[in-house]
């Protein structure tokens, strides 16, 4: 049985609307948009996100589905460095190309 999902009253197979959605950088001029929605609809809200930043945002039909907000990694995470098995030299080298998920949110009706 394939799955379902309800949209705007409405219930689609989910193989229907992820064909769909199209996941993509948020331009400079609608980052204010973006803060203020996860600001008010995420459960921590908004508080800085930590270096570098990419913000993302998933559409359908030219509307915003989907919320993805990336910042820089943590410096120290034990448990990530023994997973990669980084040394303290590996680690210095490479952190710089690892991302974290900083936020995230699917809005209900943004």
């Amino acid at each position: 049985m394939e799955r379902t999902v309800v949209l705007d009253g409405e219930r689609y197979a989910v193989s229907d609307v992820l064909r769909q959605v199209v996941v993509r950088p948020v331009r400079p001029e609608e980052a204010g948009r973006w803060k203020a929605l996860i600001r008010e609809r995420h459960y921590l809200g908004l508080h800085h996100l930590v270096g570098e930043t990419i913000l993302h945002v998933a559409e359908m039909d030219g509307r915003w589905v989907a919320l993805v907000g990336w910042c820089s990694a943590a410096l120290k995470v034990t448990v990530r460095a023994r997973f990669i098995g980084w040394t303290a030299q590996q680690k210095q080298r490479r952190l710089k190309f690892i991302a974290q998920n900083g936020r995230q949110k699917a809005p209900r009706s943004p």
